[in-house]
C-alpha cells in the first residue's frame, strides 16, 4: 500500500497492485485495473519510487512459517 495525496489534499492509501498505469496529464493519474482514475498531487517519479519500495518490502518480508506436517 502507498500514500498519494488527492487535489483537494485529502491523504488516501492506495493498493499498489492495483494500480496499471501511471499518467501525467498534467496532473497525475492513477489508473487502477478496475478502470478507477485518481487525480493526485502526487509526480510520477513520486509515485514510481514508492511501489518499487512497497515491491521492495514485500520481497524482502519472510512468507508465512509452514509448519512440517501442516496441511
Amino acid at each position: 500500500m502507498i500514500e498519494v495525496t488527492k487535489l483537494n489534499g485529502e491523504n488516501i492509501i492506495v493498493n499498489a497492485d492495483h494500480i496499471e498505469s501511471v499518467e501525467a496529464q498534467p496532473d497525475t493519474a492513477l489508473v487502477l485495473d478496475n478502470g478507477k482514475r485518481i487525480v493526485i498531487r502526487n509526480k510520477v517519479s513520486e509515485v514510481v519510487s514508492k511501489v518499487v519500495e512497497y515491491q521492495r518490502t514485500i520481497r524482502a518480508s519472510p512468507g508465512p512459517r509452514v509448519e512440517p506436517g501442516a496441511k
